[in-house]
């Protein structure tokens, strides 16, 4: 299943709220900065219940800290009756900013290790993620103490908060595999914090079967009918020596493999 971006939420005067409808079985993401302590906020929720989970944040850090929480089998909602809520400021902190986005087609299996980037200057990037999926959503979220912001090569700007400080957030939906880092600019040297993750598309990725044991037929007169082929996606392979036994029969098995399916037929010596 193909990743795609659905809808922003927008601020709506006291809370976060997303202005279409949303999907079942969907994936939505907040994203949060805290500023001036490192403890994180609460979890946040939504008026369609769905849980979240906490799936990243930045490096500890008193000034600025960036927090990444997802929900990825979202339940359906009417146009602009979703909302998140229970975001306030958590104990020792001077504020807070939140945001939050729906895609579909991401699975909750991540890709590789969270990276993470903290300095001042103007060039923003976190460490190497290296992914071994083509099809990835990336998410970079970025705490920095300025509001001017331009987003890295590859990347889409979802959010900026355009204050000081300031929260960002860009994407990028991949197609092969590599390294990436979380780059941004800023117009001037500024404090800043950031991370980055990678989703697999849902349904992605290859897929090795295996298999134990002994295959035993009996019976069987002609020539051993296609199997089933099973439900993935991907390139499938089979490693070893392919040996059933068939009872009365002298087996001459041969594999054919292909890029979404395999089948064993069984030439019977006559």
């Amino acid at each position: 299943m193909a990743i795609a971006f659905v809808q922003i939420a927008t601020f709506n005067g006291s809370n976060v709220a997303y202005p279409s409808a949303q999907t079942a079985g969907d994936q939505n993401f907040v994203f949060v900065e805290v500023q001036g302590t490192t403890t994180a906020p609460a979890t946040p929720t939504d008026h369609s219940g769905n849980v979240y989970t906490l799936l990243a944040n930045t490096t500890s850090s008193a000034v600025l800290m960036a927090y990444l929480y997802g929900c990825f089998n979202i339940a359906a909602a009417g146009a602009g009756v979703n909302t998140i809520t229970n975001m306030s400021t958590p104990s020792g902190g001077t504020g807070i900013i939140w945001g939050a986005i729906e895609y579909s087609g991401v699975s909750n299996t991540q890709d590789g290790a969270t990276q993470t980037g903290t300095g001042t200057s103007t060039s923003l990037a976190t460490s190497s993620l290296t992914t071994t999926n083509a099809s990835d959503l990336l998410i970079c979220v970025a705490a920095v103490n300025g509001p001017n912001i331009t987003q890295g090569t590859g990347y889409t700007n979802r959010f900026t908060n355009a204050t000081t400080p300031n929260l960002v957030m860009q994407d990028q939906i991949t197609s092969s595999t590599g390294s990436f880092t979380g780059q941004m600019t800023t117009s001037s040297s500024v404090f800043w914090t950031e991370l980055l993750v990678a989703y697999k598309a849902a349904g992605g990725g290859n897929v090795t079967p295996t298999a134990t044991g002994t295959l035993n037929v009996s019976g069987v007169q002609g020539a051993l009918s296609a199997i089933s082929p099973p439900q993935a996606t991907g390139t499938m392979s089979i490693t070893g020596v392919v040996n059933p036994t068939i009872t009365g029969q002298t087996p001459n098995p041969t594999v054919v493999s292909g890029p979404y399916y395999w089948y064993l037929i069984d030439l019977l010596s006559r």
